[in-house]
């Protein structure tokens, strides 16, 4: 059955024969196999009851392999025979700037196994044994991409010589794509310099394109592709070929106006301790953005209050759950109990809200902070009113600050402040 599936049978010779391409070590209990990302890695003999995993390795292509070099086939005969090729893949993520602290913690926390290569503002580059599915469900995160090459210095305008380095070696000959979507027939390739799209020359991205079409057997299709392959080069010197991994993020123009993006509003529920027994407050909810991300992790009762009707009444036909409570509400008169909620996330207004002075309005919002949150709970708050925030908690005996962060949003200063209850 094994030999003959799918007419790869000579993946059983070329296993003895190309040492030189796949090192292989047989023993009682382990096989030493290359990576496809450099390296070798020892892997225990599994029994034919686990020939199926829970997990497989973002590496190797189970069905419709793109791999089709000897190394390939042999990877691919080992994962028949049962054994599992797992392998620290590399992936790099963005993020939110200023929140590079909170994302790592919070990578470690969902990827016990994980290994951070490289973290600078916004960016994070990291080794994982985790599922390609894994990788791409994590929320907090703008962007995931597969890394094919991690190019770790490189001089300013290399995009050129990052693309001619790829498609002119044998590097896409070894290359494995992993499976991103159920049907990955078609391919583009994308050429980013700082974090903006920018041209290439024609052919030097037909080159590329013709390359990978040839390596990988799939389809050039610009306009609706069902995979990316990046070409990026960052302002901090490095660079990267990678495979982006998340599509379904919603960008700037596909957000209502002022609502944040959901990757801030999951790392400000990620701040507040959440936990099962949670009962959670957002004075300031607007839209429903941060309420949505919370909804998404175990709670025990969520309260929403918004001030504007129309917005009132937008959240109420938008949410309407037994465990959700909308109310219509000033934030400095909140319709509810001393002590009665553990955590409160939100993004109060800005500037000046209704006619009514910043300070105002925060030394009133405190007030009733102080009234309905429980001793040791939680309150993190999102901004730009950084000095009136900081004034206030010099002179409070209530509240004291567990940690701050500045960060950009929307291209406008702003601070996150995570605050506890004393």
């Amino acid at each position: 059955l094994v030999c003959g599936w799918r007419g790869r049978w000579r993946t059983l010779l070329e296993v003895r024969r190309q040492a030189a391409l796949l090192p292989l070590r047989c023993s009682c209990r382990s096989l030493l196999v290359s990576r496809p990302t450099g390296g070798f890695l020892s892997l225990p003999c599994l029994s034919v009851a686990k020939v199926l995993p829970k997990r497989i390795s973002p590496g190797f292509r189970f069905d419709g392999m793109r791999n089709y070099t000897v190394r390939g086939w042999c990877n691919q005969a080992l994962w028949v025979f049962g054994i599992l090729s797992l392998y620290m893949a590399r992936y790099f993520s963005t993020f939110i700037p200023g929140l590079g602290e909170v994302v790592q913690a919070e990578l470690k926390r969902k990827l016990p196994d994980l290994k951070v290569e490289l973290l600078v503002d916004g960016l994070v580059v990291y080794e994982t044994e985790a599922s390609i599915e894994e990788v791409s469900a994590l929320r907090f995160l703008n962007n995931s991409f597969y890394v094919f090459h991690f190019f770790k210095k490189v001089e300013p305008n290399s995009l050129v010589g990052m693309m001619k380095f790829v498609y002119n070696s044998d590097f896409l000959k070894k290359m494995s794509v992993p499976r991103v979507k159920s049907r990955d027939r078609s391919f583009r390739v994308i050429t980013s310099y700082q974090n903006k799209l920018r041209a290439v020359e024609l052919n030097v991205l037909k080159n590329a394109e013709e390359k990978i079409a040839k390596a990988t057997r799939l389809t050039l299709d610009r306009s609706k592709p069902d995979l990316e392959f990046w070409f990026l080069e960052r302002s901090e010197g490095i660079g990267f070929f990678a495979l982006r991994l998340t599509y379904d993020r919603r960008s700037e123009k596909d957000l209502e106006r002022g609502e944040l993006r959901p990757e801030l509003c999951n790392l400000l529920c990620i701040l507040s301790e959440p936990q099962e027994d949670d009962v959670f407050l957002d004075p300031f909810s607007g839209t429903g953005a941060i309420l949505r991300e919370r909804m998404q992790i175990a709670y025990s009762k969520l309260f929403v209050g918004e001030k504007d009707k129309d917005k009132f009444e937008c959240l109420k036909t938008r949410f309407h759950k037994n465990d959700v409570e909308v109310f219509q509400a000033d934030a400095t008169k909140l319709p509810l109990g001393d002590d009665s909620v553990n955590k409160i996330v939100t993004d109060p207004p800005w500037g000046q809200a209704e006619e009514v002075e910043a300070e105002t309005l925060y030394k009133g919002m405190f007030a009733e902070f102080s009234r309905v949150l429980r001793r040791g709970g939680v309150l993190v708050l999102l901004t730009s009113q950084k000095d009136i925030v900081e004034e206030f908690l010099k002179e409070s005996s209530d509240f004291s600050l567990d940690a701050r962060y500045d960060v950009l949003v929307s291209g406008r200063k702003a601070g996150v402040f995570k605050i506890r209850r004393i």
